[in-house]
């Protein structure tokens, strides 16, 4: 009975691990800080978060600190927000956030009436990311239909991010675009295909991959 309860404890572990790995893969997040013009924090300022892709609304509230997060958050393009008694309203406008993207955005109040809408460019949002310290690249699909491609393979773009080199001859999956991440090896890489696991166990010897299905440049 003991075994028993072991493996049923271990089984609902091991679900609930993948549905947070799963759930986070086309997710990120934006976080920032709220202040005055004089760079003093607002705390219980008030933060909200529309996707204008599909007008999905999210609302928080500022901490001590002055502080507001919002994780996790489809990727899509976002409006944000903010108001406090004594400011007036600003709001962020053209912020996109894309697959497993940190994004910071910092608002600045400045005293008036709420009433009042200061609308900011998104362009104000510095492009170095200081918020963790992962680095990525996403690849527009306008980018893929535009690089050729060997056997319309999308993995061979991957190799244009810095950090990453082309597979030694000798190595699981070179003839398929198999790559090295910041001294990775090969077979370490992570697919996943709409956050399902799209990993190869054993290196596939037929097609010589290490991932199990290959999309079409077209579908991504």
């Amino acid at each position: 009975m003991n075994r028993f309860n072991n493996f049923l404890l271990a089984l609902v572990t091991g679900l609930v691990f993948q549905m947070v790995v799963f759930g986070q893969a086309d997710q990120g997040a934006i976080t920032g800080t709220v202040t005055d013009a004089q760079g003093g924090v607002v705390t219980a300022a008030q933060i909200k978060l529309t996707n204008t892709d599909t007008n999905f609304r999210l609302e928080t509230t500022t901490d001590a600190r002055g502080v507001y997060t919002f994780q996790p958050i489809r990727i899509g393009h976002y409006t944000l927000d903010a108001s406090a008694p004594g400011f007036a309203t600003t709001t962020q406008q053209g912020l996109e956030v894309q697959v497993n993207q940190r994004l910071g955005v910092d608002i600045s109040l400045r005293v008036g009436a709420q009433t009042e809408i200061v609308n900011v460019s998104a362009n104000a949002i510095p492009l170095l990311q200081t918020e963790d310290a992962s680095t990525g690249k996403v690849i527009s699909s306008q980018q893929i239909n535009d690089t050729p491609l060997a056997g319309r393979n999308y993995v061979w773009i991957a190799q244009l991010t810095a950090g990453v080199a082309p597979a030694t001859a000798n190595s699981p999956g070179n003839a398929t675009g198999s790559f090295y991440a910041n001294g990775q090896r090969s077979v370490q890489n992570n697919f996943i295909l709409d956050g399902v696991d799209n990993n190869s166990n054993s290196v596939d010897m037929l097609n010589g991959a290490v991932y199990v299905v290959k999309p079409p440049p077209d579908a991504l």
